[in-house]
């Protein structure tokens, strides 16, 4: 019995995931569980030793009035025995323990331990019972510890690989779980194979009892992913050195990042940027071309928009009252569509970045606003 249960716990530490000493408290627990159901038995308690197998099981209980009133609490949901502990009253006692027929017993003695041998307490359906409480536990177990271990990744980048495509998601077998890559996290000019290394982002966990562990969503679409990717690629960052301030993305098209350096000493788009460009060159490989413009950061509105939109020059801007205002720049006529980029990227990505609503107008544009108030000015 003691080399099965070392082979069980090696098992199930290998298949699972789970340390030794957890498998050992689920199988102490599922074992007490059955021992409690068997009507000639006192409460047992059951202590497994790890390193040689052994079982320990015994019972120590208090002798309770024959009117006693059980006090129950429950505890997740199980019910657990009130704050007394294991007990019997005196004929329960001497039903259960036959050495005990004979002895004077009275309320509030403490009987035991009595030792038990695990052989000679449980038959061939017990200890099948034992295993499929076990096997039910440790699945519970696992789920617990996949949940909170993603639940905490939640936009962490995460390496994995394609096992298997449904419905034009992808399926990625991560460390002790799977996760998924639904079609609305994809970037649509990606394509991969099964057995192809993918790196994602964790965007959510879903715990459902219907699937055997929680579902662990991953994103390759979210800005999170260059920010994962440039705080890995560029050592300024990752030491703090350099401060990732803000990240627009459009994914698959284009991503900007505002960047910021706490020493005047390192330059924080010349980190960022690598020697000849080795560093973002790793990152716009690992996003499949997708380009990407590094931004000098400034707490300072009108510097960091004439940075953002570089090398736009923005001849003027408005900015109204609040921390939600329109911002409007002021551009040159022929810079006006690079500006705004292909169906406005350009514009919606510099909003984000700025935080705040951003516009475009061109210099003749802005001209014709400004004589057409005039005019009204006159008129009144």
């Amino acid at each position: 019995m003691k080399s099965e249960i070392i082979t069980l716990i090696d098992y199930l530490e290998k298949e699972h995931g789970l340390d030794k000493g957890t498998i050992a408290t689920i199988l102490e627990k599922s074992i007490e569980a059955v021992a409690k159901k068997k009507d000639d038995l006192p409460p047992i308690t059951v202590s497994i030793d790890t390193e040689d197998g052994s079982i320990n099981m015994s019972s120590t209980f208090i002798i309770v009035p024959d009117d006693y009133e059980e006090s129950l609490r429950s505890e997740d949901g199980e019910t657990v025995e009130d704050e007394i502990g294991p007990h019997l009253t005196v004929d329960e006692a001497k039903k259960r323990c036959p050495d005990l027929k004979d002895v004077d017993l009275e309320p509030g003695m403490e009987v035991g331990p009595i030792e038990y041998e695990y052989d000679q307490v449980f038959g061939r359906i017990d200890v099948q019972t034992i295993k499929q409480i076990t096997f039910q536990r440790i699945r519970e177990a696992k789920r617990d510890m996949i949940l909170k271990e993603y639940s905490d990744k939640i936009g962490d980048l995460v390496s994995g690989t394609v096992s298997r495509i449904e419905r034009g998601s992808y399926i990625i077998e991560l460390d002790r779980t799977e996760a998924i890559l639904p079609r609305r996290e994809q970037v649509s000019r990606e394509h991969y194979k099964v057995g192809d290394r993918i790196r994602a982002v964790v965007s959510d966990v879903k715990d459902s009892e219907e699937s055997r562990s929680p579902r662990v969503v991953l994103s390759r679409a979210v800005p999170a992913l260059v920010r994962r990717l440039f705080e890995i690629e560029v050592p300024e960052i990752y030491d703090g050195i350099v401060e990732i301030k803000a990240v627009a993305r459009i994914a698959g098209l284009r991503s900007k990042i505002a960047v910021l350096s706490h020493d005047p000493k390192v330059d924080c788009v010349g980190a960022c940027v690598g020697v000849r460009g080795a560093r973002v060159k790793s990152i716009v490989q690992e996003i499949n071309g997708e380009k990407v413009d590094i931004v000098r950061w400034s707490d300072d509105l009108e510097t960091l928009l004439k940075n953002a939109v570089e090398p736009t020059e923005i001849l003027e801007y408005y900015c109204g009252e609040g921390d939600d205002a329109m911002v409007v720049a002021v551009v040159p006529d022929d810079q006006l569509e690079a500006t705004i980029g292909r169906s406005g990227q350009n514009v919606r990505m510099i909003s984000k970045l700025i935080g705040h609503p951003f516009n475009v107008i061109s210099q003749t544009k802005a001209a014709e606003l400004q004589a057409a108030d005039e005019d009204g000015e006159e008129e009144e």
